[in-house]
């Protein structure tokens, strides 16, 4: 039996944002889309979303931040941080926003790419589970 390789499909797409809600000119970045055919959606503290929850993030973004250009496609469980591309000309690709905070004060930290992104989302999964051992 072969294994797949990294160009491979592992499965269907889980759910994303449908065409007509998306920014003119924005496609899903295929780094996000070989994630999700690996099911590597559950990074605790982490979640990457699909179906409804992430259609009810993108209308609530847009509603709360509507000068901001942003898709997003990950949030963070244990407080309101939100992860998107950020497709504001001039601005770093991927921001962390603070979901609910007072618009202009919502900016995170930035990536310069969505590896970039996962790479920090798994050293908080590794931070996350430190601390869950030292309490237990």
């Amino acid at each position: 039996m072969n294994e797949p390789t990294g160009s491979e499909s592992v499965g269907p797409i889980p759910e994303l944002l449908p065409e007509d809600a998306l920014p003119v000119g924005f496609a899903y970045p295929p780094e996000l889309l070989r994630i999700l055919r690996l099911g590597l959606v559950d990074l605790e503290p982490w979640l990457v979303l699909r179906g409804e929850p992430l259609l009810a993030l993108h209308h609530g973004l847009r509603t709360r931040y509507p000068a901001r250009h942003l898709v997003p496609f990950a949030r963070r469980t244990d407080r309101d941080d939100v992860a998107c591309w950020d497709l504001e000309p001039g601005a770093a690709p991927i921001c962390v926003v603070g979901d609910y905070e007072v618009p202009g004060y919502e900016q995170g930290e930035t990536h310069a790419t969505f590896y970039g992104w996962f790479r920090s989302a798994v050293d908080d999964l590794v931070e996350w589970d430190d601390e869950s051992l030292s309490a237990s």
